[in-house]
């Protein structure tokens, strides 16, 4: 049955929440948790069982528990007291390995603004990057090119066809990009890598993680890690907690800090508090050496929600103008009572209106425990407000919780589940290693009268049975007598028999509970040969390798899944702290992570966002993708530099589209390479066919000259040659002419 203890009434005037009021939320909160919340809760309550679980992680629990169980009376026994009590490291070393698989699950932060107007916006924003694209294609080739306007930004696609592809495969504002940088920024800054793994050790080792985040007086976000052994909250049975009405960390102070709080009377009665606290020095150091650095009080940081009202009066003066105006809550709250008991509202006027509502808001409180002293207590400033109108009235009190295994506010982690099977492991081993120093070697049992009077002696003398155990131990030949003894009529006689003990059962049952065990904190943790790295078979199937890990994946998906959620309500706590930081004046840092300077926008004031948690992709994953870039690098479909923009996206989905973009756009370039090469050798074979054909025409014209000069040299000789045929034929018409008249002559 969940009780509660006197807390101060909240339905009062809110300037009577004064310190008196806060302090006694304070012992409040501390009476409720120690005496209202069900046996075996977390935080807290379990500080010592948490102390011990941190003991079994590193391999040091003490082991008194074990002696007390294993010893036997006799406290001087030999054989126990030389054995060895270092304790076995099995379940440490899984508890690493899982611890190690935990850490090693990165994720990725996707933000999507939500707010009703989010869509319109989106839409809008889609039109503007749509009509830049159309005017910078248009533009190509003219002096505009590369007006500033027109200038891509780095998160913008840089063709129509890469915008619409970013659309379907995620719609999203550039501006929500932004938003998830600067959750990155704030994760940059606060190291949150070291406290993620704290927060994976945690889950495992406890069930359950807390982590805080404030907005620091410089105006930065500050997320910690807060140790579940320190904290307390509210009864709740959501096991993100997301119901919780107050919260609390106990921490111990030195008296030197608390010295800045209190008057000198104060840190005298602290001073003898913490005299008789435990933990601090039992030795009488005064105050001049320096005792209020060395001293300490256990001091109860406390955050509560409470509720106050916010009134405004709308009325209408002479001139018939509406105004509004703060007014006192006194105007609508019924906390102010009369004499009857009937509630009242005093002071109002006629003809105005008093509009009021209740806001949530949260106080805060340091209580030195067990005393009436208190300071730093008040209005929590920067309080964590949605944007949103209709949700700006509720707030939270600054913790990001969650619980792997959580009922009834009990939470248990996996080193828990393993101690009794590690108990185990460590007995068995124990008893091992005193068996081992106890036991009794195997012997022989000699009957010295059938040895004697052996008679085959050098000489006929008898042998002596030292020269009759020497023959059977060394050539295995045993010589005896049986007559005279009363034993010839037992067959099954020896004079010698071994004698052996049942240590190998006792050795073989104390090795089967130690596999046993083992196996035992294997099925726990859900590691194999496979997963833990251990001893791998290189010919093991596919087939059986994914079953193996979905195995593994199984046994720690709640503590894989808590991580998602822890990181998500922590994303949404930073979106609204980095609200509140813009508010008053900004925000901007360096981004270890990207390595660049970011600007956390001023839009971030205009929406609320949702965060969806995925995780990175794992080393198969990205081998998948690797293979593919490697072919379709062989293909000629992207180049180096579109490669390493795909490696280096930490989420799988956009490299997985930007793969797919660029190997598309990759084959467009081929296919245009491939058609300009087909035109090309169509142009070159038709510049090819006509220079032949010229050739052609120039030889057949050559040729054609060349016959004819032939031919004209061939008439040409042809008449020459009956140009001499006529003038040889016209010298002997004339020779013939000049005998015939010589002859005639005579």
């Amino acid at each position: 049955m969940i009780t509660t203890a006197a807390f101060p009434d909240h339905n009062i005037d809110p300037k009577k929440k004064d310190q008196a009021w806060r302090l006694q939320f304070a012992k409040a909160i501390w009476n409720n948790w120690n005496t209202s919340m069900p046996t075996g809760s977390i935080f807290r309550a379990k500080a010592n069982e948490y102390a011990e679980i941190d003991d079994y992680a590193l391999n040091k629990q003490s082991v008194s528990r074990y002696q007390k169980r294993l010893l036997p009376d006799d406290a001087d026994n030999e054989s126990w007291g030389n054995i060895s009590w270092e304790t076995r490291s099995d379940g440490m070393v899984l508890f690493n390995i899982a611890a190690a698989k935990l850490q090693k699950l990165m994720h990725n932060i996707i933000a999507t603004p939500i707010n009703q107007f989010a869509k319109d916006a989106e839409d809008k924003a889609y039109q503007e990057l749509k009509a830049k694209l159309i005017l910078k294609q248009s533009l190509q080739g003219s002096e505009l090119e590369g007006h500033p306007l027109l200038t891509s930004l780095p998160n913008e696609p840089q063709s129509l066809e890469e915008l619409e592809i970013q659309m379907q495969y995620a719609p999203k504002l550039v501006r929500a990009k932004d938003i998830e940088e600067s959750v990155q920024l704030i994760l940059s800054e606060n190291e949150f890598m070291a406290v993620m793994d704290i927060m994976a050790t945690d889950l495992l080792k406890y069930g359950v993680a807390v982590i805080s985040d404030d907005l620091c007086e410089n105006n930065r976000v500050k997320l910690r890690r807060v140790s579940p052994a320190s904290f307390g909250c509210s009864y709740t049975t959501y096991y993100d907690f997301r119901d919780i009405t107050w919260a609390f960390e106990v921490v111990s102070v030195k008296l030197s800090e608390l010295a800045k709080h209190f008057d000198e009377d104060q840190m005298k009665s602290l001073e003898t508090k913490a005299r008789t606290q435990a933990g601090n020095p039992n030795v009488n150091i005064s105050i001049a050496n320096n005792g209020w650095d060395i001293f300490k009080v256990d001091v109860l940081k406390a955050r509560f929600l409470s509720y106050n009202d916010r009134v405004i009066e709308a009325n209408k003066d002479t001139n018939g103008n509406m105004r509004v105006s703060k007014a006192k809550p006194s105007k609508v709250n019924p906390f102010y009572k009369d004499g009857n008991g009937d509630v009242v509202k005093k002071n109002q006027r006629e003809g105005v209106e008093y509009i009021g509502k209740k806001v949530e808001v949260v106080y805060q409180a340091s209580w030195v425990i067990d005393t009436d002293l208190i300071y730093d207590d008040g209005l929590m400033p920067n309080t964590p407000r949605s944007v949103e109108l209709s949700k700006m009235a509720r707030t939270r009190l600054g913790y990001s919780i969650l619980a792997a295994n959580f009922s009834n506010m009990r939470a248990v982690g996996m080193m828990e589940h393993m101690k009794s099977t590690i108990d185990d492991l460590n007995e068995a081993t124990f008893k091992l290693r005193n068996a081992r120093n106890s036991m009794v070697p195997p012997g022989w049992d000699i009957d010295l009268a059938a040895i004697e009077n052996v008679a085959l002696g050098a000489g006929g003398e008898k042998m002596k049975p030292k020269e009759i155990l020497s023959m059977f131990f060394e050539k295995g030949t045993l010589i005896s007598r049986r007559s005279g003894i009363s034993m010839d009529s037992n067959v099954n006689y020896k004079a010698i028999v071994p004698l052996n003990n049942n240590s190998l059962d006792y050795f073989t049952t104390l090795a089967n509970d130690i596999a046993m065990s083992k196996q035992a904190l294997r099925d726990i943790t859900g590691l194999n040969e496979l997963t833990d790295g251990s001893t791998p078979n290189p010919k093991t199937l596919t087939t059986i390798a994914n079953l193996a890990n979905e195995s593994t994946n199984n046994a720690l998906y709640p503590y894989i899944n808590a991580k998602r959620r822890i990181y998500e309500n922590l994303s949404k706590a930073i979106i609204q702290r980095l609200q509140a930081a813009v508010r008053k004046g900004g925000y901007s840092g360096y981004d270890k992570i990207s390595q660049r300077w970011v600007q956390v926008p001023k839009s971030i004031l205009e929406y609320d966002y949702d965060i969806l948690i995925e995780d990175q992709p794992s080393e198969e994953q990205r081998q998948v993708i690797y293979s593919l870039m490697m072919e379709d690098i062989k293909a000629g479909y992207i180049s180096h530099a579109e490669v390493i923009s795909v490696l280096y996206t930490k989420n799988l989905k956009h490299a997985a589209f930007l793969l797919s973009y660029k190997v598309e756009k990759g084959k467009e370039r081929q296919q245009q390479f491939a058609l300009q090469n087909t035109q090309a050798n169509a142009q070159a074979q038709m510049q090819s066919n006509q220079m032949a054909e010229q050739l052609k025409m120039q030889a057949e014209t050559q040729r054609h000259m060349m016959k004819m000069d032939e031919i004209d040299k061939e008439k040409s000789w042809e008449y020459k040659i009956a140009e001499l045929k006529v003038a040889q034929a016209d010298a002997a018409i004339d020779k013939k002419a000049v005998y015939e008249i010589m002859g005639n002559d005579a």
